[in-house]
């Protein structure tokens, strides 16, 4: 009987040690879960930025393929655009007169540049720009022979020695 006693009192020992550890173990426990609730939320978390960043990564590689070919069709513009222009030159320093003649004007400076008058089919199109504020318009001529432009663009600086306000300006892209 004392032995059954003794075992009695050593089990409630134990039970009362053990009582408060309930408390701990499910503390333990809602901290877990908790944890556990906070991890799926991270990790949802996660799987939503991979996939943002896998569409931002697309999209990115849209617009540099976009932007590659806009620089493709910038750099063939200019292209284009030194051909369309590369049979013009203009013509600065030339005073304007009422109902003038252009190639007249030009072939005046013909003999300045060595160069003989251009005949009318050596021009295609010759015309006044846009004038800035008191300033002089300039004369934009475009040649029918790239020859004939050249030989006026190679002979401009002759032009320094008669008359320091008329040069010769090629017409280039901006």
């Amino acid at each position: 009987n004392t032995r059954c006693t003794t075992f009695v009192s050593y089990n409630n020992d134990k039970l009362d040690q053990l009582l408060p550890l309930r408390d701990v173990v499910e503390g333990i426990e809602d901290s877990l879960q908790f944890w556990s609730e906070q991890y799926d939320d991270l990790l949802r978390r996660v799987e939503q930025n991979e996939h943002h960043i896998k569409e931002l990564r697309r999209r990115t590689e849209k617009l540099e393929t976009q932007n590659s070919n806009v620089s493709e069709m910038e750099a063939e513009i200019d292209n284009l655009e030194w051909k369309s222009r590369r049979l013009n030159l203009e013509f600065h320093g030339i005073m304007l007169t009422e109902n003038e003649d252009l190639l007249k004007k030009v072939n005046a400076l013909a003999p300045d540049v060595e160069l003989p008058p251009l005949p009318d089919d050596a021009v295609v199109a010759i015309h006044r720009l846009p004038s800035k504020k008191g300033k002089i318009s300039g004369i934009i001529c475009r040649f029918a022979r790239q020859a004939d432009r050249d030989k006026w663009w190679k002979n401009r600086n002759k032009l320094r020695g008669h008359d320091d306000h008329v040069y010769i300006l090629e017409n280039l892209t901006k």
